[in-house]
């Protein structure tokens, strides 16, 4: 870039993208060239730092818990803080591009707020990752029952944690009336009298 006629003692470029900036060469009014020109300026324009949460998923309860991994990128140290949905956590002079945290409990995990070893401040920070803990399913038969051959029991089933649902089978001949429901009833078949015994099972 040439500048002629320039009436002041500075030279200012605003907002100057990177670069490396020197003066070639300069003359004043006198026509006097100069021989000393200083060195250069740089800009360096740093990018700014992010964070990308992974790991997580689901288990059932009892199992091993998941780990989740933030990734970082920038000039550490880093200082950020993230979240597990319920509760903040602040880390300072972190100096790794990972921060993992092992067996991670229930909960939804981001990163919150970022910042760099340059003071550069972040705002990508990924989308967050979730610690599923299924609770174990459960399921209830009920009680034993007495009925006469000429009748049908009226069955007592239940279930809960992550059962959806439960299905009766039978080591008989007899027939449920539905075998999805938990009250359902059960008509006991030609064997099931003749064993006088029959045994319903609910599974989830």
């Amino acid at each position: 870039m040439t500048v002629n006629d320039h009436n002041a003692t500075t030279y200012t470029i605003d907002n100057a993208p990177a670069g490396s900036y020197s003066v070639a060469a300069l003359s004043d009014a006198n026509s006097c060239t100069a021989t000393s020109l200083g060195g250069s300026a740089d800009v360096v324009v740093n990018p700014l730092p992010t964070a990308e949460a992974s790991g997580g998923g689901t288990v059932c309860s009892g199992g091993t818990l998941p780990d989740v991994t933030f990734t970082f990128t920038g000039t550490p140290p880093f200082d950020f803080s993230y979240t597990d949905g319920s509760t903040a956590v602040s880390i300072n002079d972190h100096n790794s591009f990972t921060f993992e945290i092992a067996n991670a409990a229930s909960g939804t995990y981001s990163v919150t707020a970022l910042s760099d070893n340059n003071g550069c401040v972040g705002s990508d920070f990924g989308a967050p990752i979730e610690v599923v803990v299924n609770p174990d399913p459960i399921v209830n038969a009920g009680t034993p029952k007495t009925i006469c051959s000429d009748t049908y029991a009226v069955l007592e089933g239940s279930f809960g944690g992550s059962a959806t649902g439960l299905l009766w089978t039978t080591d008989g001949d007899g027939q449920f009336l539905d075998d999805k429901d938990p009250n359902t009833r059960y008509t006991p078949g030609p064997d099931d009298i003749s064993n006088e015994t029959v045994i319903l099972t609910a599974t989830a």
